[in-house]
């Protein structure tokens, strides 16, 4: 990159996020922690769907050390519904490791930094940069866009080749003066003018030098990794029933790891899931069956259709890895997205409804 177009690069970006910048919540009084929290809840994530869980989140723990000493359980009820819940815990475990070497409070080196759990290269140099004013580039998925447009590099930036030449422009361009100022803005700029599919180029600060822009190829640009193909799963949602109470599961799994969730179990879908054999027998145990609504969600690369049912139970079960909890201390437990849409609405059958000793099975449907 051509230092005049260095030179242009930081006093226009400069310039244009000074009077352009979003009133975002972890822009005021920055600090370490908030930055921290903010990169690791904005990673996948829109800004717009991140501001409450922010709010939510330091009004619960407001401090390292309260993130530090609160229960895992509380911790990823706050970050319910914002998903990769292994950032929640990596965050609740960081926060220890934080106490317990550093005082309760973030380092201000890399070395350090990268010792703790779930701070990858990325956070690694956006709390550098943020909260510490360091001179250090960063590359997110705004950056890779602006970046390849301005430049028109036609690469994939799944290979690291790709990634560090990206690195060093960056590198190249990064001014001497408020540099966190000019990796905000790249971030910013990407985020509400250099948009993936309508860039609002006429307002640009960048586009008298946006290569992209003369070659009328923004559009074409970043090189878009082909998506793994999406799978569609259906499964049955048995939310079993005896007295008040119902029966939930806490998972142990890597990608759902303690996230609650009802019993369940997969079905084909060529085949009405009431006459399928284990629906029959479960059935066959109850004094009442009602069902709820179509819930259908996504998570990585599956499609989800869940058929809900509620069964009260004649008698009161015991289940492996299962637990019996009133309905309030149901809704005190972190679910995953899908069940948890089920758990709403379960609350909504239940207030219009208090009587399941009907033995047919009733439909209850919400438009």
């Amino acid at each position: 990159m051509p230092m005049t177009d260095s030179k242009f690069l930081a006093r226009q970006l400069s310039s244009w996020f000074k009077s352009s910048k979003r009133d975002l919540p972890w822009r005021h009084d920055i600090n370490p922690y908030k930055v921290w929290i903010s990169e690791v809840m904005l990673q996948q994530t829109q800004v717009k769907t991140v501001i409450p869980y922010f709010h939510r989140w330091m009004k619960a723990f407001p401090t390292i050390t309260h993130l530090a000493n609160a229960p895992i359980e509380q911790v990823i009820k706050i970050w319910e519904g914002l998903g990769y819940y292994s950032r929640a815990r990596n965050l609740h475990k960081g926060s220890k490791e934080i106490v317990s070497k550093y005082h309760g409070k973030l380092p201000s080196n890399s070395e350090d930094l990268l010792q703790i759990s779930g701070i990858g290269p990325y956070t690694c140099s956006a709390i550098l940069s943020f909260a510490f004013q360091k001179e250090c580039c960063l590359v997110d998925g705004n950056v890779k866009r602006v970046m390849s447009r301005f430049l028109h590099l036609e690469v994939d930036y799944s290979k690291s080749s790709h990634y560090r030449l990206l690195e060093e422009e960056l590198t190249k361009a990064l001014p001497k003066h408020e540099p966190w100022v000019f990796n905000e803005a790249l971030m910013e700029l990407g985020a509400l003018i250099c948009t993936p599919k309508n860039p609002h180029c006429s307002k640009c600060p960048l586009q008298k030098k946006c290569m992209a822009k003369l070659n009328n190829n923004q559009l074409k640009l970043p090189l878009v990794k082909v998506r793994p193909k999406v799978s569609h799963l259906n499964r049955a949602v048995l939310i079993f029933q005896y007295d008040q109470e119902f029966l939930i599961q806490k998972q142990t799994s890597d990608l759902m790891k303690d996230l609650h969730e009802f019993f369940y179990f997969e079905f084909d879908p060529n085949i009405s899931v009431e006459k399928h054999e284990k629906f029959k027998e479960w059935q066959s145990f109850s004094i009442g069956l009602s069902k709820l609504p179509l819930v259908r969600h996504s998570f990585t690369r599956f499609k989800v259709s869940l058929y809900p049912f509620v069964i009260k139970l004649k008698e009161k079960k015991t289940f492996e890895n299962f637990e019996w909890m009133s309905l309030k201390e149901v809704k005190l437990r972190p679910f995953s997205s899908g069940h948890r849409k089920v758990l709403a609405h379960l609350e909504d059958f239940l207030s219009c409804c208090n009587d399941f000793n009907s033995q047919n099975l009733a439909y209850f449907s919400k438009v």
